[in-house]
C-alpha cells in the first residue's frame, strides 16, 4: 500500500478522535465529567487519599492533571481515541504486511470498514477506562504474539490493568490460554462445561471476593452489576444485549471450522469465548467480554485468512450484513447521546472545534443523575 494511502488511516484516526471529543458526556462519561470538576479543587494529597484507593489509577490521575492544568476533559478522550486507533492500525497493518496473502488496497479498505462497523466506539469512549484498556491489552498481546517481545508485553498488560483492574484477570486468563495447545475437537466441550458450571463458580468467587474485600464481587453472581442488573433490564435492552452477540455467530462459525491451535490469535479469541461462557449471566461482565471479542474480531479474521481459510461469498456477505446490523444496534442504543453531541462543530476550523466544552451547567441539565456516581 502506498504511503499516502496508509496516511489516510492516520487521518481517519484523527477524525475518530474528533468524534470522541464531541461525544456528549452522559451515563458513565458524565460521571467522569463531574469528577473532573471535583478534582479542580483538590490538592494532590487530597485527591490521592480520596480517589486512588484501587489498583486502576491511570485515567483518574490523568483526569486530575487535566483539571489542574485547565485542559478540557473532552481532550482526554480525544487523546485516548487517537492512541487507541493508532495502536489498532499498527496491529492491523502488521498482520497485513506479514500475511501469506497479497491484499489489494480495496481488500484492505473493505476489511477495515467492516471492522469499524463492529468496533464498540461509543462504549470505548463513553466507558473511559475499560474499552481503552482493552485496546492497550490487545496491543500488549500483539507485542508477544507477533513480535515475540515478552517483557514489553508484560509492561503493556500491567498498564492496561492499571487503566481498569478487571483487565488484570482478563490478561492472566488469556496469557494462560496462549500456552495451551487445545485441539479443535475439545473446543465445544470446554465451552459447554464452563457454561454449565459458571453459575456455582460465580457464586463461590463472589462470596470469596466479598469476604476478603477484593474488588469485583459486585460483577459476579447476584452482585449489583451481575444478575441483579440483568433482571432490571427491559425488553429492548435484552434484545440489544443478546442480539448483538448473536450477530457474531458467522465469525464464530468461521473460527470453529477453520481453527488452527498453532495460531495464538485464535487461542486469544478462544480465551474470550471461555470468559463469555463463564460470565454470560453477569450482565456487565458479559458486555465487557463482548467488547473484547468485537475489538479483536478483525485480527481473528486476518489470522484465519493467513492460515489458508477460504471464506465463501455467502459467508463473507453474511458477515458484512451482521457488521451493519451491529453498527445499527449501537447507533440505536446510543441515539440519545449521539443526538446530544454537537457533531456539526467538526465542520468548523479546529481552533473553534476545540473550544466546545460540555461544562458543569450542561452536565447538570442533561446528566444530573450521575453527579456523585463513578462506576467501576
Amino acid at each position: 500500500m502506498r504511503r499516502n494511502e496508509r496516511n489516510a488511516y492516520i487521518v481517519f484516526a484523527v477524525f475518530m478522535a474528533l468524534m470522541a471529543y464531541m461525544l456528549a458526556p452522559i451515563s458513565d462519561l458524565a460521571s467522569y465529567g463531574f469528577s473532573y470538576y471535583r478534582y479542580q479543587n483538590l490538592s494532590w494529597d487530597q485527591f490521592a487519599n480520596r480517589y486512588l484507593s484501587g489498583d486502576d489509577f491511570i485515567m483518574q490521575t490523568i483526569e486530575w492533571g487535566f483539571s489542574q492544568s485547565g485542559i478540557p476533559f473532552a481532550f482526554m478522550r480525544f487523546l485516548q481515541t487517537l492512541i487507541a486507533f493508532n495502536f489498532l492500525n499498527a496491529i492491523f497493518f502488521y498482520k497485513i504486511d506479514h500475511s501469506e496473502n497479497a491484499y489489494s488496497d480495496k481488500e484492505i479498505f473493505y476489511r477495515y470498514i467492516c471492522y469499524i462497523l463492529v468496533f464498540p466506539f461509543v462504549l470505548m469512549v463513553g466507558g473511559v477506562r475499560f474499552g481503552f484498556g482493552v485496546v492497550i491489552m490487545l496491543y500488549g498481546f500483539h507485542l508477544y504474539i507477533d513480535r515475540n517481545k515478552l517483557i514489553p508485553c508484560i509492561v503493556v498488560l500491567l498498564l492496561a490493568s492499571w487503566i481498569h483492574f478487571a483487565l488484570f484477570y482478563y490478561s492472566l486468563l488469556t496469557f494462560a490460554f496462549l500456552h495451551l495447545n487445545i485441539h479443535k475437537k475439545y473446543l465445544i466441550a470446554i465451552l459447554l462445561v464452563v457454561f454449565i458450571v459458571s453459575l456455582p463458580i460465580q457464586s463461590y468467587v463472589e462470596a470469596y471476593f466479598v469476604k476478603n474485600e477484593i474488588r469485583g464481587g459486585g460483577y459476579l453472581g447476584d452482585g449489583v452489576w451481575g444478575r441483579q442488573l440483568g433482571m432490571t433490564l427491559g425488553i429492548k435492552a435484552l434484545v440489544y444485549h443478546w442480539g448483538q452477540r448473536l450477530l457474531l455467530l458467522p465469525l464464530l462459525y468461521a473460527f470453529y471450522v477453520n481453527y488452527d491451535s498453532k495460531d495464538k490469535w485464535l487461542r486469544l479469541f478462544f480465551s474470550y469465548l471461555v470468559l463469555f461462557a463463564s460470565t454470560y449471566s453477569a450482565f456487565a461482565l458479559a458486555q465487557r467480554t463482548t467488547v473484547c471479542l468485537t475489538t479483536c474480531s478483525l485480527f481473528i479474521y486476518l489470522s484465519l485468512e493467513n492460515i489458508g481459510s477460504k471464506f465463501s461469498v455467502k459467508l463473507n456477505g453474511l458477515m458484512v450484513i451482521c457488521a451493519v446490523l451491529i453498527c445499527s444496534f449501537d447507533l440505536f442504543t446510543h441515539r440519545k447521546q449521539i443526538i446530544l453531541s454537537d457533531y456539526w462543530r467538526i465542520a468548523q476550523p479546529a481552533v473553534y472545534t476545540f473550544t466546545q466544552d460540555y461544562n458543569m451547567t450542561w452536565l447538570f441539565d442533561n446528566a444530573g443523575d450521575r453527579k456523585g456516581s463513578l462506576n467501576n
